[in-house]
């Protein structure tokens, strides 16, 4: 007898129980099932309480050697038993005894609600001491089952007042729990119209949700889109799967595919909600480096349980990946509780939907495993739960975007209301109050040269402040020095701390370069992170001695939003030469910052042909 290592621990027991059985007597034992009469006014019945179960851990028993007084004995009430059994290679038999009263025009079904076992064998007596098989399970094709739908259904015969006693026998690489129902076929109908309407209004819900984030992922081209469109397509995949829906309407030709489906997207769901997870959550930058460790852990596993359920052994895979379903949310609230407790406000809202989640999938997983009973809370758990998960987070994830999107817009609206205000106003205010006018332009005036974050001087009024410095250099004959700025590592201050944090540098260290310049000095928002700082009357040594000294004021910033991270910066400097006014400073100026980026950052370089100059002055 081969038993798996991650077999539940009754299953032993439970093993040791069918041996004990088999040799006491059969006296001490019931030779024959309880009768279960229904009535088919009665609509539907729960049928599993009724059933006696024997498992088969040989998988070597017909139904005759089963049917026999020998064996007879040997099989358990599902009432001690139970009716969840986790992963395990046992075969199982289930018996049940049937006084079906006869009324004109029902027709009785018998459904096995388990959508993924793999070998379905329901044995019906012919009357005669005989059998009549009929097979069905994921390991056949769907068009092969006798009722085409997503559960195992059989039409029952009518017995003519008669008790007979049915078999049944189970075989599966999966989870194998056994929920059975008695149905007439108007109460089934009934029920499949309410269960289609009400698990086709939740997957619907989900696809609908991976085509808005698609769609966003389109228009503002964030990552974390993607990857939560991702997570969500590989968790509707998983429902499709678990629910039958997927081998009926997507795979019905390809048994193969549709046993190891719910494994692989198990698999794909732990490694894109990881993903999604530590990209909302902030947790894979270097400061939550054991978090970090953990993420990247379980997603590594989860690629390693992906390819054993495509190329490898699908059993072990199933558990690989059940174990790590369960292990998910935990993690995530990990993960959750290290940025929450860092200041982070949005991780509350992961927080509460991945509790409830947690929830869900707990019962789900525990069900798989066979340590809970089948029951529609245990097996619908986690729909439930991953229907509050994913409107908590989506309404989290568009709360933050939406955030950053308004940060972003705030100096655009303002221009915008300032031109409406000034549009809807002008004639009045030109007849009225002249003055009120000037004001007004000299706002507008002010928004077209400065930069709105900063209020240092935009992209193109700092070329204009450079093209009247060279001008008056050529009248007086008086140089002046350009001094090009780029913040160091600035993509990844916005990646690990987000748009705001990395705005908050931008003003911070144009506070420090205004604090550190001459009245008659200029000062712009190149574009970016980078700066320019126009030195009038400045040879070299004054303007590395000014760049040195910002360069250290700004590697002194403490912002608590980078949770003072140290902040630097690279400078580049050119001197005016009126022997070549021609000359592109600017050029010259990137090209000694391209220099300083190269010699490892944070210092000031002068370029090649400024020494020059300042040689010749």
């Amino acid at each position: 007898m081969r038993i798996t290592c991650l077999e539940p621990t009754y299953m032993l027991i439970q093993r040791l129980l069918l041996v004990i059985a088999l040799v006491l007597p059969a006296a001490a034992l019931a030779d024959n099932p309880d009768k279960v009469s229904f009535s088919p006014t009665t609509g539907s019945l729960y049928l599993t309480p009724f059933v006696d179960i024997l498992p088969d851990p040989s998988q070597s028993l017909t139904v005759h050697e089963v049917a026999r007084s020998k064996l007879t004995a040997a099989f358990v009430p599902a009432a001690q038993i139970g009716n969840s059994f986790g992963f395990t290679d046992t075969a199982y038999w289930i018996r049940f005894s049937l006084d079906i009263e006869e009324t004109p025009g029902h027709s009785i079904l018998l459904q096995l609600d388990s959508p993924l076992i793999d070998d379905v064998q329901f044995y019906i007596p012919d009357g005669s001491n005989g059998y009549i098989m009929k097979q069905a399970g994921e390991g056949l094709h769907f068009d092969q089952r006798q009722i085409t739908h997503r559960t195992y259904l059989f039409h029952l015969p009518h017995h003519g007042g008669e008790a007979r006693t049915y078999y049944m026998r189970l075989q599966t690489e999966g989870s194998m729990h056994i929920p059975l129902y008695l149905w007439t076929h108007e109460a089934f109908i009934e029920h499949v119209g309410v269960s289609t309407l009400v698990l086709g209004g939740y997957l619907g819900f989900m696809l609908l949700l991976v085509l808005v984030t698609l769609a966003a992922y389109q228009k503002i081209h964030e990552r974390i889109f993607l990857a939560y469109s991702a997570y969500l397509g590989s968790f509707l995949l998983l429902q499709l799967s678990l629910l039958g829906y997927g081998f009926q309407y997507f795979w019905p030709a390809h048994p193969e595919w549709s046993n190891r489906a719910t494994s692989v997207s198990v698999g794909l769901a732990v490694i894109s909600g990881l993903k999604f997870s530590g990209m909302f959550l902030q947790v894979f930058g270097n400061e939550h480096s054991r978090i970090k460790a953990v993420f990247q852990a379980m997603m590594l596993c989860g690629a390693v349980s992906v390819a054993m359920s495509l190329f490898g052994n699908f059993s072990l895979a199933a558990k690989v990946s059940t174990i790590l379903g369960i292990m998910l949310p935990p993690v995530v609230l990990l993960g959750a509780i290290s940025a929450l407790r860092d200041g982070y406000r949005p991780a509350r809202y992961f927080l509460v939907a991945w509790c409830i989640f947690l929830s869900g999938v707990l019962i789900a997983g525990l069900l798989f495993l066979g340590l809970l009973p089948h029951t529609p809370l245990t097996f619908y758990a986690m729909q439930i739960g991953a229907a509050f998960e994913v409107v908590l987070i989506g309404y989290a994830l568009m709360d933050r975007i939406e955030l950053l999107r308004i940060e972003k817009e705030q100096a655009k609206l303002h221009a915008n209301q300032c031109l409406l205000k000034l549009n809807g106003e002008l004639e009045s205010l030109v007849k009225e109050r002249t003055d009120s006018l000037q004001k007004m332009n000299n706002e507008l005036r002010e928004l077209a040269t400065h930069d709105s974050m900063t209020g240092l001087l935009n992209h193109s009024a700092s070329l204009n402040a450079l093209k009247s410095m060279q001008t008056s250099a050529l009248r007086y004959g008086r140089g002046f020095a350009v001094v090009m700025i780029d913040i160091d590592h600035f993509k990844s201050v916005n990646d690990q701390y987000g748009h705001p944090a990395g705005d908050l540098v931008i003003k911070s260290i144009a506070t420090t370069l205004q604090a550190s310049l001459r009245q008659s000095d200029v000062c712009g928002r190149y574009g970016g992170e980078e700066f320019i700082l126009i030195l009038p009357q400045s040879d070299a040594r004054h303007a590395s001695q000014l760049a040195e000294r910002i360069r250290l004021a700004i590697q002194r910033l403490n912002i608590e939003e980078v949770h003072y991270s140290e902040i630097t910066a690279s400078f580049g400097i050119a001197l005016f030469d009126p022997a070549n006014p021609e000359e592109n400073l600017i050029a010259w100026a990137d090209q000694a910052l391209y220099e300083a980026k190269e010699n490892g950052r944070n210092r000031v370089v002068v370029a090649e042909s400024t020494l020059a100059i300042s040689d010749n002055q």
